[in-house]
């Protein structure tokens, strides 16, 4: 019989069996004695029975020492919701895995297994009858925090093994982390450069649908509206954005709707039209200064050398030829009254320089540059060629429109492998003073 002092507690004896170098040799085996003492509610109550199963797996690191054999004194004390309730047992596990120096010797192996099994009822025999846990139980034993296992509300059971080397884990989730930066890196220069080629599609929308507005009387006021919003959107653009490349694009790309503001807006009235040139192309000539200072754009850069100078004199003649084609889609009248060197030779050098030089720096020299260098060669090329076209649909001439395209085209092609503006500067300066100067007497 239990006594009022021992009926508070069960003590078990278990028997540990452990296999040293030599398994065979049955001398050479360790026996333990391990009591377990369980305290419960209410001592004279036995069914408040607690199943608890420890695993304790060692390696020591002399296994031929019997003096290593382990002894383990292990008191569990828990207190049940109802100790009269039979499914509110709990069922702990707990498994250490340690591992001996020389991990290649097995036969170091230590085995302890203790299991202690309290009465599941008040008399009989207590290894009997053993209650099996009900879904209560098991939900609490899930919720509880064992060495082996964590738990923790809406997320997934993590495993967490006791020998786990938590630097090793540290060093792979680092790892991880880096590989997910690197692809982002990766993704990130083509995901800034779909948004900014977006951007730059709208601009390029916009500012068409301005200019397509200026060419009728009616809607001449909206189209100037339109340029002017286009060109305060290109200057905040500028401002706002950290990267150099993205400020020289947005920048290049306002002398557009500039040229167009400067050339409606400006009174030129009774003024004879070959000095209009002059008159416009002054302001836009300080505003593309103020650009290259800003972006810090160098000679190269925008092509101001004399790179392959004879090829470049040889395409700047070409002009002619590409004059007479526009003259014949256009048939626009002379800007001059006679043809002889005295009536158009300052008229031919103002073409030379407000037409051809200064636009191809805008287009081929500031904008070519900037454009791919940020979004890529071709698509660059043709954004600005567009742009090149959309500027002449003042003329109103489907068929100008495609040739201006296809010529912007070569230009740039030009300007690439000669990395000079030169020739094409000369080649546009011809065009322009054979379509307005020489074409319409001899053609005419």
């Amino acid at each position: 019989m239990y006594s009022e002092k021992n009926a508070n507690e069960t003590t078990q004896k278990t028997w540990v069996r452990t296999h040293l170098q030599k398994p065979g040799d049955l001398s050479n085996e360790i026996t333990q004695n391990i009591r377990i003492c369980t305290h419960l509610q209410e001592p004279k109550d036995l069914s408040n029975e607690i199943t608890q199963i420890i695993r304790v797996r060692t390696r020591p690191q002399k296994p031929e020492d019997l003096s290593n054999e382990l002894t383990q004194n292990i008191r569990v004390r828990t207190r049940p919701q109802k100790p009269g309730d039979l499914p509110n047992e709990l069922t702990q596990e707990i498994r250490v895995n340690a591992e001996p120096q020389d991990s290649e010797d097995f036969s170091n192996e230590i085995t302890q297994q203790t299991r202690g099994i309290e009465d599941r009822h008040k008399s009989g025999n207590p290894l009997k009858n053993e209650a099996k846990p009900t879904e209560k139980a098991r939900k609490n034993r899930a919720n509880k925090t064992s060495q082996g296992v964590k738990r923790e509300p809406n997320r997934r059971l993590i495993n967490i093994p006791v020998n786990t080397n938590y630097q090793e884990l540290e060093y792979q989730a680092n790892k991880e982390l880096q590989m997910i930066a690197m692809k982002y890196e990766m993704l990130a220069p083509f995901m800034d450069q779909h948004q900014l080629v977006s951007i730059l599609i709208g601009l390029l929308v916009f500012i068409s649908l301005s200019e397509h507005l200026i060419t009728s009387l009616a809607t001449v006021k909206v189209g100037l509206v339109g340029h002017g919003l286009a060109l305060i959107g290109l200057l905040l653009l500028a401002a706002f954005r950290e990267d150099p490349k993205e400020q020289r694009i947005y920048l290049t790309l306002a002398l557009a709707p500039l040229i167009r503001l400067v050339s409606v807006s400006m009174p030129l009235q009774g003024i004879p039209m070959i000095y209009w040139y002059v008159l416009i192309g002054t302001p836009i000539t300080l505003s593309i200064i103020m650009v290259m200072r800003y972006c810090a754009f160098t000679r190269q850069e925008v092509g101001l050398t004399g790179a392959k100078w004879f090829f470049q004199i040889m395409f700047g003649f070409s002009g002619i030829g590409l004059g007479y084609i526009e003259y014949l889609i256009l048939r626009p009248e002379s800007l001059v009254d006679e043809l002889t060197l005295r009536a158009i030779w300052f008229p031919a050098l103002i073409l030379l320089v407000f037409t051809g030089f200064m636009e191809e720096i805008i287009y081929r020299g500031l904008m070519q540059s900037a454009f791919t260098a940020k979004i890529g060669r071709w698509l660059g090329i043709l954004l600005i060629s567009f742009l090149c076209a959309v500027l002449h649909l003042g003329y109103q001439s489907l068929l100008n429109l495609m040739f201006v395209f296809l010529v912007a085209i070569v230009f740039a092609l030009v300007t690439e492998k000669t990395g000079s503006i030169i020739g094409v500067s000369i080649a546009h300066g011809l065009t322009n003073v054979t379509l307005f100067l020489v074409f319409p007497f001899i053609l005419g």
